[in-house]
């Protein structure tokens, strides 16, 4: 997909960037796509050679933990910079987290050596990364704000920050969520058992239903509530 007409340029992070900068950018990428849910990009630890960016579908980040554990920590949507080493640096960079695919996707790669270059011609380009980083920080934040909320509104806040992901918006539509029942409830922190719970818990109140393609967004500003407006 190029970036000057990619239908997600304006949200993420090649936003209110002028075309003859995304074109520049576009023509230095590297792409490829990746067919078949759970195949990985990029491990935990391998060494960074440039930056990763999701051009379409969507990724999972997981870390294992020094007990051997898999954490989940996030999901990202297309037009998001999935990982890479600092370009100023010669320090060498590793991964600090895996990535896999959960559906069809295109991924692009900039090299190490052509950022410089990128950013000396269009320093708004920059600008722009760096604006996407701090704002990819900031959900961040949110999102393990939220791991400290009542098991309720911890999968509500999950599924309204997946919808959002899906979307770009929370509205009365079904959501598919891209990840297993298992990997919704270690995403939760919670076990299987409890998300079932929850999950029939939050439909008997009717804020969502239970469909076979997903779930269905009944009670719209029960979710609204988790989605960060300023992010």
């Amino acid at each position: 997909m190029i970036c000057v007409t990619c239908p997600y340029r304006e949200t993420g992070c090649l936003e209110q960037q002028p075309d003859e900068a995304v074109a520049k950018f576009s023509n230095l990428l590297t792409r490829y796509s990746i067919n078949g849910k759970g195949k990985t990009i990029f491990n935990q630890g391998e060494l960074a050679t440039g930056l990763y960016f999701l051009c379409n579908g969507m990724v999972k980040l997981t870390r294992v933990t020094e007990q051997g554990e898999e954490a989940i920590l996030d999901l990202l949507s297309p037009c998001s910079i999935i990982g890479g080493g600092d370009a100023h640096s010669e320090k060498k960079i590793r991964f600090s987290s895996s990535v896999t695919v959960t559906e069809l996707s295109e991924v692009a790669y900039l090299k190490k050596a052509d950022i410089p270059l990128l950013l000396q011609d269009h320093p708004k380009i920059g600008i722009g990364l760096s604006g996407h980083m701090s704002k990819r920080l900031r959900g961040a934040y949110k999102l393990v704000a939220d791991m400290k909320l009542p098991v309720e509104d911890r999968v509500l806040a999950l599924i309204a920050r997946i919808a959002v992901l899906l979307t770009g918006k929370c509205e009365n539509i079904v959501i598919e969520i891209p990840l297993s029942h298992r990997e919704l409830a270690q995403f939760a922190q919670i076990t299987p058992e409890t998300l079932s719970r929850t999950l029939r818990t939050l439909q008997d109140k009717g804020i969502i239903g239970v469909e076979k393609k997903g779930l269905r967004v009944l009670q719209v500003e029960e979710l609204r509530k988790y989605v960060d407006e300023t992010n």
